[in-house]
């Protein structure tokens, strides 16, 4: 941790605790797919002085096994007892009640990162082990509703995975697929209408971090920090798209959504 991180750790909750109660708060859940980018947009709001932030274990998500968030009654009391302006969470195994945040928060706003179906299996596979796209789909197909892996997918997606899955399968096909389950849930829930949500790419923030930040904010309708929030973006961060095999259905699919996913993007000026 850099000086300037320690220091912000340590003088950041003083400022918040002295800082007047704002007559509104806005609240920003980052939503998508694991391994997408969601922590780093996370750390790049933790530099904001004004942004309580919450990663996904917290007091918000107090079960580290399953990391699902409290009763939106016990997080109504949290956020009303906070300072802050701009309260970000991401709650990712909360994705597919993307709508039902919304509406308990009329003034919240769903942020649903997205990256390359590839770079995130590829991600996916490195640091939670070959077998670990598998283990995702194994209760969407066993139809697990208890498990947030299948907790509200839609029926012709579960199908889907159900005709794919197997314990033997490609567990390059298992990422991709799981990839696809998780991003499927921002049409099924017609965020892709709704303005209280926004698609934010992952290899844009890499290139060229400035312009996407000052969006993302103007959006949020709050002043944009400064150019600092930029310096967590790494110049060298990974960005060329890694090539492995994948069956013609698993790319089909996959590919088929990522461009709905870009159509999306473009027409909502590329946040």
């Amino acid at each position: 941790m850099s000086l300037n991180s320690r220091i912000r750790k340590t003088l950041k909750p003083l400022w918040l605790s002295v800082h007047p109660k704002p007559k509104t708060q806005r609240i920003v859940f980052i939503l998508g797919c694991q391994r997408s980018g969601t922590t780093m947009l996370v750390r790049i709001f933790e530099r904001d002085w004004n942004a309580q932030t919450y990663h996904e274990q917290s007091i918000l998500s107090p079960d580290a096994a399953s990391l699902r968030l409290l009763p939106i009654a016990q997080l109504e009391r949290i956020f009303a007892r906070q300072r802050a302006p701009l309260i970000v969470l991401k709650p990712l195994v909360e994705s597919q009640h993307a709508t039902a945040l919304l509406k308990a928060w009329p003034q919240g706003r769903v942020v649903w990162m997205f990256r390359h179906y590839r770079s995130v299996a590829a991600s996916n596979l490195k640091k939670f082990g070959e077998r670990n796209g598998i283990d995702d789909l194994r209760p969407l197909a066993a139809g697990e509703v208890e498990n947030w892996r299948a907790d509200s997918v839609p029926a012709e997606v579960r199908a889907t995975v159900q005709a794919h899955f197997s314990e033997n399968m490609s567990p390059w096909d298992a990422a991709v697929l799981f990839w696809y389950v998780r991003n499927a849930l921002f049409f099924a829930q017609s965020l892709d209408r709704n303005p209280q949500a926004r698609l934010c790419r992952y290899e844009t923030v890499l290139d060229a971090p400035l312009s996407p930040l000052r969006d993302l904010y103007a959006w949020l309708g709050r002043p944009f920090p400064g150019e600092h929030l930029a310096r967590l973006v790494h110049a060298g961060a990974k960005r060329e798209i890694p090539d492995f095999p994948l069956s013609s259905e698993v790319e089909r699919l996959a590919e088929g959504l990522w461009q709905q996913l870009l159509a999306v993007y473009a027409a909502q000026g590329k946040v």
